[in-house]
């Protein structure tokens, strides 16, 4: 766990707060930007193996990006009236 998941982590007191988590960030260390407090949010949710630069999580943004391209191209030959493809024709 990363300093700011223990900053952000619930305590046994906690009650249900309107706060997001980035308020409840800019609260607990003022000093940061809001978006400083945006990359460390970020960086607290991702992964290993993750690529995190100044655009967020690139993995996740690239797996995203290629899903919503490739269920466009399924309608797309769909409507062309090619058939569906299956993993037997890619071997």
């Amino acid at each position: 766990m990363n300093a700011v998941q223990k900053l952000l982590r619930p305590t046994s007191s906690a009650t249900l707060d309107p706060m997001t988590a980035k308020e409840r960030l800019l609260e607990l260390l003022p000093s940061l930007t809001e978006a400083q407090a945006e990359r460390a949010l970020i960086a607290a949710e991702a992964k290993p193996g993750d690529v995190l630069d100044e655009w967020g999580n690139l993995s996740k943004m690239t797996r995203e990006a290629t899903a919503s391209t490739l269920r466009r191209l399924d309608k797309e030959e769909a409507a062309a009236g090619f058939k569906p493809w299956k993993h037997e024709d890619l071997l």
